[in-house]
């Protein structure tokens, strides 16, 4: 599959996230299968139906080796389609910096953050006191 094809097919599902026809769920139990080696998990892991194909799309960090000694922690994201019911990996797509803008739309999404405001900012009044069962305000 070419790249750009591949790029048109993640900015669609950045946008129909967006719109609110594609909906994606959190989980924050499963260790993604696709991990290897010093990979590790970042945050939780999403999943989203879409036509006959499950997706998964989550953070890691992996080492990235300048030689034998020397390294960094990098940070990427990973967009799979996986098996249903077993959560195996099918496919993992190649890098693309469109998975990054499809990250941020499904924590966006995903977070309540739209209910939040909208609640928050219709109450009469939100000015909270401290309280023994929170000291932070």
């Amino acid at each position: 599959m070419s790249n750009d094809k591949i790029s048109k097919i993640i900015i669609k599902l950045n946008r129909e996230t967006k719109e609110d026809k594609i909906k994606w769920v959190k989980n924050n139990r499963e260790m993604p299968s696709s991990l290897s080696g010093s990979e590790g998990l970042v945050g939780l892991v999403y999943y989203a139906d879409v036509i006959d194909k499950t997706l998964r799309l989550y953070k890691y960090n992996f080492k990235s080796f300048y030689d034998e000694v020397t390294w960094e922690l990098q940070v990427s994201i990973r967009l799979e389609f996986v098996e249903r019911f077993s959560l195996k990996t099918e496919y993992i797509f190649p890098e693309d910096r469109s998975i990054d803008e499809l990250y941020e739309t499904v924590l966006y999404k995903t977070s309540g953050v739209e209910r939040f405001a909208d609640e928050f900012l219709n109450q009469e009044n939100s000015i909270n006191e401290p309280t023994d069962d929170n000291p932070f305000v």
